[in-house]
């Protein structure tokens, strides 16, 4: 599960944490009236308490995140937990309990959070938004955790006889190369992409040649506003729109954490029309490059164009 953190609006840092509660019970009354409760219960021995699911008339225990304490702060209706919990290292980190497992909330954000730990999980609704608190340097703020979950798969193409490749996320086009009446096929080769307009991430704008290299054409695909400016102003190319978003990487080529690299690989022209490759796989990027295809993107070392989820 992929969530992306922004701080709370209007909200302002502050120092310290509130004490974790070791007996409190803590629900929201929509989940009070499904007969679910959560808190923490103390095992009697050792100072350990851990956080619990109450549920249809049986106590669970959640466990911890290697420590030998936790709570539970909030629930929602289909049973998912937030809360805090010790790690290993008796530091304290937030936690959400889902499909039967305690996992540590700061495994799950890929972006937003700059540098910051979440040590709590105060709430989460039946929209799977979680509220937070997170801190940086001991100075403490709330944040909102959003699902990530408008994914597709950019899947893609080969044309034989033009020696291109394509990709494409958009359902009707892949419908109609599935068909196989146009020459292309697929490679059995994909990678996840997100929607347009996903919160953190950058959307993709698409191109295509038209008839300047005809019988072939291509399309062309940058994350980059600026990238997109320049190609616009190119009268090869017509702006088709955005079609999908990914993440950036950093300067160095680096993606965000939970994000995989996409590289982009030019044919220098050499099927007498421009063609790239989009490609998650760091042996297909040599292969190509062996082949003369020539590595776009940020940093010298990875060239990554963006950042995509995970197959």
């Amino acid at each position: 599960m992929l969530r992306e953190a922004q701080r709370a609006r209007g909200a302002k840092p502050r120092a310290g944490l509130p004490e974790a509660s070791r007996s409190r019970a803590i629900c929201s009354a929509k989940a009070a009236a499904r007969g679910q409760v959560t808190g923490a219960s103390d095992l009697g021995y050792g100072g350990r308490s851990h956080a619990f699911l109450f549920s249809n008339g049986r106590l669970i225990d959640l466990g911890t995140l290697g420590g030998n304490f936790s709570v539970g702060r909030g629930i929602n209706n289909s049973g998912q937990v937030v809360g805090s919990a010790f790690t290993p290292t008796n530091e304290q980190h937030a936690f959400l309990f889902a499909d039967g497992k305690m996992h540590d909330l700061n495994d799950l954000v890929f972006a937003g959070l700059e540098g910051a730990i979440l040590v709590s999980g105060m709430g989460i609704n039946d929209h799977g938004q979680i509220v937070a608190n997170g801190c940086t340097a001991g100075v403490c703020q709330a944040y909102r955790l959003d699902p990530v979950e408008r994914q597709s798969t950019a899947v893609e193409y080969f044309h034989a006889g033009y020696g291109h490749y394509f990709v494409t996320a958009l359902p009707n086009e892949i419908s109609m190369l599935d068909a196989g009446t146009s020459g292309w096929s697929r490679t059995g080769l994909s990678f996840k992409v997100l929607a347009v307009d996903e919160v953190g991430s950058a959307n993709v704008c698409r191109f295509w040649s038209g008839q300047t290299f005809a019988p072939k054409s291509s399309h062309f695909y940058t994350p980059f506003d600026w990238e997109c400016a320049i190609v616009k102003s190119n009268p090869v190319w017509t702006y088709e729109g955005t079609v999908f978003s990914m993440m950036l990487p950093d300067v160095s080529g680096v993606c965000p954490r939970l994000t995989i690299p996409l590289y982009r690989l030019y044919n220098d022209g050499k099927s007498g029309a421009p063609n790239h490759r989009y490609t998650t796989s760091a042996a297909i990027r040599q292969q190509m490059i062996a082949q003369g295809w020539i590595p776009e993107g940020v940093g010298k070392s990875e060239g990554a164009i963006g950042c995509v989820p995970p197959q």
